[in-house]
């Protein structure tokens, strides 16, 4: 006999809550969420980077993504190359993509919508200079309304 499970929509959803949103019968339920929460996870810890450029890095989460968009198509006008990083998640941060596109780079803009002290991009500004320094040659962080 199949297993059927059946998940709400995610959103606002913590891959640990997802439980109560499945429904099955059988014995292979926690087998599968399990799985389930694996892919879910690796899929939020990973960043996305649907450009690839030579000469800036454009690090973003949520809205301040499509204003990326913008400006990476505004900079190629202008003949600079700018690679999209899209952190996707703040915790856990793919600090590796985000490593390797700066290496690539060596020049980052942060963009994001918080608070100028205390918010993430002056956290990731922190996080690229203590691990980055020999590497980056500028950041700069971006804070829009």
């Amino acid at each position: 006999m199949a297993t059927t499970i059946t998940v709400t929509p995610l959103f606002g959803l913590s891959p640990d809550s997802l439980e109560s949103t499945v429904s099955s019968s059988t014995g292979t339920n926690k087998t599968r969420m399990t799985e389930f929460k694996l892919r879910l996870r690796a899929y939020a810890a990973a960043c996305s980077v649907p450009f690839l450029a030579s000469d800036m890095s454009l690090l973003c989460y949520g809205a301040a993504y499509y204003l990326c968009l913008e400006a990476a198509e505004a900079l190629h006008q202008d003949n600079i190359d700018a690679e999209i990083v899209d952190l996707r998640t703040l915790k856990p941060l793919d600090m590796d993509t985000v490593s390797e596109s700066i290496q690539k780079t060596h020049r980052a803009v942060i963009v994001h919508e918080a608070c100028v002290t205390g918010g993430f991009g002056a956290e990731l500004a922190a996080r690229i200079q203590d691990e980055l320094f020999d590497v980056v040659n500028a950041v700069r962080a971006v804070m829009y309304r």
